[in-house]
């Protein structure tokens, strides 16, 4: 409940750093978003530069807007470094979801693998003979994705072969995945307790806002808005 200045406990936990206050609110139903006084939540949490408090209201769903973390004159500390910070923790926990994801969801090494492999063979005659003498054979380096449909890894690797009278390209797709992954399917938030187990703290929507974190804040030119710090 708002006070006569419409500061809320949000607020206040925000201002304060206390990140685990402002989660418990915000299961509560607390809005995270309104301003009070000219100040969010998370104008007041970056002001005051808490790492912990900034990252858990961006996680909930606060908007990365100019105004809220633009480095402030009057700023307890570096807000510059706090972005930078904000932008290297969601980088390592995006690649240790990805480490997760490849070794427990597609089951890369700790469960057997199911493997089909589909090979597409092109070769195309020279009109003319080169000036090869020899066979001449070009193995580009693999890539990596992900099918849309199953979630399997899949790796690519194309072959090029050229000899004096043809060139031949032979592309190779490696599907991997897990035969347990569909077990799992119809057990309402067990994925999120195995993440857990192992570590992983961002899943489900939070995830997809750890994502947009750094992109979101890279995206905005913050030397045309940041203010001079520490002051003269």
């Amino acid at each position: 409940t708002p006070n006569n200045n419409g500061t809320t406990p949000v607020h206040i936990a925000a201002q304060e750093g206390h990140a685990e206050v402002i989660r418990f609110l915000a299961i509560l139903k607390a809005d995270i978003t309104t301003a009070a006084g000219g100040w969010t939540p998370l104008g007041l949490s970056v002001d005051g530069v808490h790492f912990e408090a900034t990252k858990t209201l961006l996680l909930l769903g606060a908007p990365i807007t100019i105004e809220d973390l633009k480095q402030g004159s009057d700023a307890e500390g570096n807000v510059r470094q706090l972005r930078a910070g904000l932008q290297a923790w969601a980088a390592d926990t995006l690649a240790q979801h990805r480490i997760f994801y490849d070794n427990f969801l597609i089951g890369c090494m700790v469960h057997p693998l199911e493997l089909t492999v589909e090979q597409t063979t092109t070769s195309i005659p020279q009109q003319q003979p080169n000036q090869l003498t020899a066979t001449t054979t070009a193995l580009c380096p693999p890539t990596y994705s992900n099918a849309a449909e199953t979630g399997a890894r899949v790796t690519t690797v194309t072959v090029t072969t050229v000899t004096p009278t043809a060139v031949t390209t032979v592309i190779a797709q490696t599907h991997m995945s897990n035969p347990f992954l569909p077990m799992l399917g119809d057990e309402v938030g067990l994925l999120k307790k195995i993440a857990a187990f192992v570590g992983i703290v961002v899943v489900g929507v939070e995830l997809r806002r750890t994502r947009a974190m750094g992109p979101g804040i890279a995206a905005i030119d913050w030397a045309a808005h940041d203010q001079a710090w520490p002051p003269a």
